[in-house]
């Protein structure tokens, strides 16, 4: 094989048509825009790279007590809505990455949680 490749010149492989290279968000995979988050590059066809902007900052229900996610515990007069960096998994969960860390077991897909006390992303 050496001898067969031996007078060839060595080469990139060509990018396809309809392919371009972008910066992404690692965390996201969105738009890195001015998050401030980590990025990646990654290659994308021309018609699906992510568009949206990352923005970890949201208002989110917050148990003032704890300063953790509130939940269906929390008592109301507790619950405060702050601005905090949250990301949030495909199933709606939301996860709050300068709260203080969760010391109950989680309560996935809450629907009371998701429609009552948090705004996931549209």
């Amino acid at each position: 094989m050496t001898k067969l490749l031996e007078e060839q010149k060595q080469r990139w492989p060509l990018k396809p048509e309809g392919i371009i290279g972008s910066h992404i968000c690692s965390l996201s995979g969105l738009s890195p825009g001015e998050s401030g988050c980590a990025t990646r590059f990654e290659y994308f066809i021309k018609e699906t790279v992510p568009w949206e902007v990352e923005n970890f900052s949201r208002g989110i229900a917050l148990d003032k007590t704890t300063n953790q996610l509130a939940t269906l515990k929390t008592l109301p007069e507790n619950v405060e809505i702050q601005d905090r960096q949250v990301i949030w998994d495909k199933l709606g969960t939301p996860f709050c990455l300068d709260c203080a860390f969760p010391t109950e077991r989680a309560i996935l897909n809450s629907n009371f949680a998701i429609e009552n006390l948090l705004s996931p992303p549209e």
